[in-house]
């Protein structure tokens, strides 16, 4: 639900949902108590491998299970900005993911968990602090997203990056051919005769 469900229906009950299969981080998710010094590092790293989802407000046990009942962080505007800028601001090149703000109210307090859904990239390797550092998703479960790629992983995420425009370009390719050979058609070229007779 939480990696399937347009992201805009998203509710709190989804999210509790969710979180009481007590499923643990792994390669495609991460629970954060609220928002980490360095969220870039952990978008950078699931653009980069994988994808995955990012839930902020939820913290994680020593199991990297997620703690029940969800505290959530403080609701404010401009949370959403706030993770739109962080990714303009420190990763290049700079990538898109789907962002939901989920309200609830906890105890009279207005409480807020951020969802963030990152696909996995075509565009990598995608790079942070000033361009020097490429990080990758791993299995580690004290930092999953603290592995700085080596010159391996960084050939790796080129050699995906070239294999994804070359999908693309053999898919558009397909498609203009297809439309030729529709147009091309003596079924088609009768019909735009009788609509266009010279």
């Amino acid at each position: 639900m939480i990696f399937s469900k347009p992201i805009n229906d998203l509710d709190i009950d989804d999210i509790r949902i969710f979180c009481e299969k007590g499923i643990k981080e792994g390669f495609t998710l991460d629970y954060k108590e609220d928002f980490p010094n360095s969220l870039e590092k952990t978008i950078c790293a699931f653009a980069n491998t994988f994808g995955g989802v990012i839930l902020i407000g939820v913290e994680g046990d020593q199991e990297n299970k997620p703690i029940i009942p969800i505290k959530g962080i403080d609701f404010q505007e401009g949370l959403y900005e706030r993770v739109i800028n962080i990714i303009l601001d420190n990763i290049y090149p700079p990538l898109f993911p789907e962002i939901e703000i989920v309200r609830f109210q906890d105890n009279g307090n207005d409480k807020a968990v951020v969802v963030i859904r990152i696909p996995q990239s075509d565009m990598t390797p995608h790079l942070i602090n000033n361009k020097k550092n490429v990080y990758i998703r791993t299995d580690n479960r004290n930092k999953p997203e603290d592995e700085v790629a080596t010159i391996d992983q960084i050939e790796w995420l080129y050699n995906k990056r070239k294999k994804s425009e070359e999908l693309k370009q053999t898919l558009y390719d397909n498609a203009v051919k297809r439309v030729k050979d529709i147009y091309n058609t003596p079924q088609v070229v009768g019909w735009v005769e009788e609509r266009n007779p010279t």
